[in-house]
């Protein structure tokens, strides 16, 4: 088993250098057009004095949308799964986020870690659905 690890890994690794090698060395200057406009007509454009501020907040602005929601989702589940295990005695399954047998008898992938993200997630999710 050990065997097929170590040749994934070195497959793996050639994969990456046939893609990061001809970048790193091409002789081809990167593109500047987009950070020359961006640069510009930032404070035109979006009405904010700090360039970096417009191009997040402005030209970015669904994109934000996407990276807080993800930021949300994990401090939403992480907050969730530190408030159970602090009012619940510290064992093994609760370490585990795992649930007991008897409480996931249909669907063994199910786990703590899971139900807390989805129920908190859920509408917050469908939410945003309607909205757009």
């Amino acid at each position: 088993m050990k065997k097929l690890e170590l040749i994934k890994i070195v497959i793996t690794v050639l994969l990456c250098s046939l893609l990061v090698v001809p970048i790193i060395l091409s002789n081809h200057s990167w593109p500047t057009h987009a950070r020359d406009y961006l640069f510009d007509n930032a404070r035109s454009d979006t009405g904010a004095t700090n360039t970096v501020s417009a191009i997040y907040l402005g030209y970015r602005a669904m994109d934000t949308l996407g990276e807080t929601l993800v930021l949300l989702v994990s401090v939403t589940g992480t907050m969730a799964i530190l408030v159970k295990l602090g009012k619940e005695q510290t064992d093994e399954e609760t370490t585990s986020f795992s649930l007991a047998p008897e409480k996931r008898p249909t669907n063994r992938l199910r786990t703590h870690l899971l139900e807390t993200v989805a129920s908190k997630l859920g509408p917050i999710v469908l939410l945003f659905g309607f909205y757009v």
